[in-house]
């Protein structure tokens, strides 16, 4: 009878060290889990999109002509799909424009007619080389020579007339522009999502394992005692 009832310790035992094991190897999964969706998350800022880091016009240039094209250059080729530019006046209308042309980091829009001064904007939307669509918005004025106020308004008409015949109209701006950040869209919002998903079952699967690991112990330790306790009433009643 005690054989037997060793050798049910010995299995109780056998079985309490599995489950042991068990749990350690769901929480070494559920880590696992863990730190490879923290790397996916700290990845997401790592591969910024493209940027556009040049245009003309640039960012609130001030033109003595009209264009007769626009320019957005790119860190890296675009893709040939879902491309669009549009070019607004002040009141949002649609200037007239040809079709755009992709070359490479290089989008080229036509302008087949010129147009008046005022304040207008380029609208564009592009597709980068990881495949995200990034846009943003470029704005711009057209002033021509004669019709900027006088820098001294006090000065007589005659000197005003010969300061006119006397000065030299600037050259139009040329094609550098400053660079200007694209939106690049930050993470991802499934990114966060699968974040939160990912975090609130490893703390719910932690909390199950963590809880059943404490259960199965009591049992165990409770059988282990009780066992125990049997050779030794037994022996006490043989003696007796």
């Amino acid at each position: 009878m005690t054989m037997t009832t060793t050798t049910t310790t010995t299995h109780d035992r056998a079985r309490s060290r599995g489950r042991r094991r068990g749990s350690l190897r769901t929480l070494a999964s559920l880590g696992a889990l863990l730190a490879a969706s923290l790397s996916l998350w700290a990845a997401g800022p790592a591969s910024a999109h493209d940027q556009l880091v040049e245009s003309s016009p640039s960012e609130g240039e001030t033109l003595t002509a009209a264009p007769s094209e626009l320019l957005l250059r790119f860190s890296a080729e675009i893709l040939d799909v879902g491309s669009e530019v549009q070019l607004l006046d002040a009141g949002g209308t649609v200037v007239p424009t040809d079709p755009l042309a992709l070359d490479g980091t290089d989008v080229t829009v036509p302008i087949p007619e010129p147009f008046g001064d005022g304040d207008y904007s380029i609208e564009w939307r592009v597709v980068s080389s990881d495949g995200h669509p990034i846009s943003g918005t470029i704005a711009f004025s057209v002033a021509a020579a004669e019709s900027r106020p006088s820098a001294d308004p006090s000065t007589p008409a005659t000197a005003e007339a010969t300061s006119d015949v006397g000065a030299v109209a600037p050259e139009p701006s040329g094609t550098a522009a400053t660079a200007v950040p694209a939106d690049d869209g930050g993470v991802p919002s499934f990114v966060w999502a699968l974040l939160v998903v990912v975090a609130g079952a490893a703390a719910v699967a932690v909390t199950l394992v963590v809880r059943r690991a404490r259960a199965r112990a009591g049992v165990d330790t409770a059988g282990l005692d009780e066992s125990e306790s049997r050779p030794a009433d037994r022996e006490g009643d043989d003696r007796a």
